[in-house]
């Protein structure tokens, strides 16, 4: 059995739209095997972290690290957050200020006459 602990995240002010006061946070995860000579034992790790004072940004960050101990690519983890950001659960205005906020153009946003790849080679050379 190995046990972690991520250690401090870099914190700033949180307060929780809910009210609730959040201290610590700890994620367990379990792995089993030892099923034959060539597989490892089962290993369980705890990430524990103080997260009382943390933002949005150091939350995001620990389940990014627990997304990579569980084998997911960084281009996979990239694409989970666009998906939890822009998906047809969400009202179209707040995406729209959510890609605002990023610069980005949402693709309903394109006319025909404004085409996106008409604009590609000014935008990589500036």
């Amino acid at each position: 059995m190995t046990t972690k602990n991520i250690g401090p995240i870099p914190s700033s002010s949180f307060t929780s739209d809910m009210g609730t006061d959040f201290t610590r946070l700890s994620i367990i995860l379990e792995t089993s095997g030892g099923e034959t000579l060539a597989s490892p034992n089962a290993v369980k790790t705890t990430l524990e972290t103080d997260m009382s004072d943390c933002n949005i940004h150091a939350w995001f960050a620990v389940f990014e690290m627990v997304l990579r101990r569980v084998g997911f690519s960084e281009e996979v983890i990239m694409r989970g957050g666009c998906e939890l950001a822009f998906n047809e659960m969400r009202s179209p205005s707040d995406m729209k200020r959510v890609a605002d906020y990023f610069d980005l153009v949402l693709k309903e946003d394109i006319s025909d006459d404004n085409d996106l790849n008409d604009n590609t080679d000014s935008f990589i050379q500036s």
